[in-house]
């Protein structure tokens, strides 16, 4: 084999580098390299007295947080919209009910209120709940006022995040 220019070239012997260049492949200069010239956005302000749009209240709790991660806000809203408007109205129902209707109904209070993050509300109803599967188990006066009365505390958060 010969090198170019008519000298004898061995087998496995190494090329010599072009005259000035090292024998590895060389990356472009960082100087060689031109970026694109900067945009300025030259466009006035917003007026910082603008209104805000879109401004929502952040879930009051985690459980909704969670929620709302998983579902999306608006989606979440609307689930606290149907609890707050079905709560009241199944208490009521729960007055004229048989114990079984009863059973049923604390079951879906107990768990509507642990995820809407009412840890207190729910423990009332599971309370309820375990007295009403028992035979003859029966709804004690004056505890529906009482979960009523816990729900209202409890709703005000809701209502403000829901309407927001």
């Amino acid at each position: 084999m010969r090198r170019p220019g008519g000298a004898a070239l061995a087998i496995g012997a190494p090329l010599a580098p072009a005259a000035g260049k090292p024998p590895w492949p060389q990356r472009p200069s960082p100087r060689a390299r031109v970026s694109p010239p900067l945009t300025i956005n030259r466009l006035p302000p917003d007026a910082i007295s603008a209104p805000i749009k879109d401004v929502s209240q952040p879930p009051p709790n985690d459980a909704l947080r969670d929620l709302s991660s998983f579902l999306g806000d608006t989606a979440t809203k609307e689930i606290v919209q149907v609890f707050l408007a079905d709560f009241p109205a199944t208490i009521e129902k729960m007055v004229t009910s048989g114990q079984e209707d009863q059973l049923r109904l604390a079951h879906s209070l107990k768990s509507s209120a642990l995820h809407m993050g009412s840890e207190g509300l729910s423990k009332r109803m599971a309370e309820l709940e375990d007295r009403l599967s028992r035979p003859g188990g029966a709804v004690v006066p004056g505890e529906l006022a009482e979960a009523m009365s816990d729900f209202e505390a409890f709703a005000s958060d809701l209502r403000k995040y829901a309407s927001a």
